[in-house]
């Protein structure tokens, strides 16, 4: 449907409802054609098919306009009489004109009436504009004092607001006193807390150092009349790494840290003279993958032995965190080696170092 536009004020007609001028063709809003929505309904067909705009009625010649009342000024009074029925004009005869004088008495009479009746006119608004006077005034005073009221209460809100910026000044010194102190204070709290995570790190190598030399040695049944270095002898003999007696400096049971682990057997810690020597044993043992503690003749098929080296708490769980997001991921390899741990993706990728939580995101 093509888009209609008002002939008079050239804006889209977006109402359903407009009119078109028989003259000129053109579409006009109900604005600009001046007729109401009331009237528009109540428009017929015929009414809107021959409705013309205002510039097309003035273009349309006046009519004969020579039967008017009105007729030119040479015709005689008896021919306006004797035409009067078709001029539709009323003619009325001319009445005679009395005239009653008025006496000097009767015009002091009226004088003096209209003189008490002014009197009493000037009187009433003498006392209206009196009263009216009394009230402004009134008014006037206790908008005085409201004024005065006001200028009071301006006056100590004044002072109010100088005492409150006195304040503010004050407030907002010491605020930036705070603020100085606190930031100095989380300067300070950071740098604390690098220099105790810092110590922390250092502590767990530490730790971790001191048991450089150990082995774990976990599912090996308990026996209170048990020799441990004579297990740990004879351990080392089965799978291929026989070591002497003099080889071990200590070798114990650990306690347990929980009562869940007290139902199971306790690792045995071994602590080894020499380095090269804890190796040999750590590579036998991962060699030796189906060891179990009936080839010891100390229990069933079960029990199964693993030798690994003694971590500390906190890199076991890093350890387990390890393994577990290589099997998320599909990583072939995770092992430790002088209690570092590693882990890599297959055998040709490159070994990635884990040290901390942090590291495992580099495992992608």
């Amino acid at each position: 449907m093509d888009k209609q536009f008002c002939g008079a004020c050239r804006a889209l007609i977006s109402d359903k409802r407009y009119m078109t001028c028989l003259g000129c063709k053109q579409k006009y809003d109900l604005q600009c054609a001046n007729i109401s929505p009331q009237r528009y309904r109540a428009l017929n067909d015929e009414n809107k098919r021959n409705w013309r705009c205002l510039e097309c009625k003035s273009k349309i010649p006046k009519k004969d306009n020579t039967n008017t009342p009105i007729r030119p000024s040479h015709q005689t009074e008896s021919a306006v009489l004797d035409n009067a029925d078709n001029l539709n004009v009323t003619l009325r005869k001319k009445s005679d004109l009395a005239f009653d004088y008025i006496t000097e008495k009767k015009l002091k009479d009226v004088l003096e009436a209209e003189r008490q009746e002014l009197r009493i006119v000037i009187q009433s608004s003498l006392k209206e504009l009196s009263d009216q006077l009394t009230t402004i005034k009134n008014q006037c005073s206790g908008y005085q004092e409201s004024s005065m009221f006001i200028s009071g209460q301006y006056e100590d809100f004044r002072k109010e607001l100088v005492e409150l910026k006195k304040l503010l000044a004050t407030t907002t010194s010491e605020l930036k006193c705070i603020r100085e102190e606190n930031k100095s204070l989380k300067n300070s709290v950071t740098a604390q807390a690098a220099r105790i995570k810092a110590l922390e790190d250092e502590n767990l190598r530490q730790q971790q150092w001191t048991r450089m030399q150990n082995i774990e040695i976990t599912g090996i049944p308990e026996n209170k009349a048990e020799d441990t270095k004579q297990i740990v002898l004879k351990l080392s003999q089965h799978i291929g790494a026989p070591i002497q007696q003099t080889d071990i400096d200590f070798a114990h049971r650990v306690q347990p840290r929980r009562a869940v682990s007290a139902a199971r057997a306790r690792p045995i810690v071994v602590h080894l003279r020499q380095r090269a020597v804890k190796d040999k044993v750590i590579a036998a043992g991962r060699k030796y993958r189906t060891l179990n503690a009936k080839d010891l003749g100390m229990g069933d098929e079960t029990n199964r032995v693993y030798i690994n080296e003694h971590l500390t708490k906190e890199n076991k769980i890093l350890l387990n965190t390890c393994k577990q997001k290589a099997k998320e991921i599909n990583y072939k390899f995770v092992w430790t080696k002088n209690c570092r741990i590693f882990v890599r993706k297959d055998e040709a990728s490159p070994p990635i170092p884990i040290s901390s939580s942090t590291d495992i995101s580099k495992i992608m």
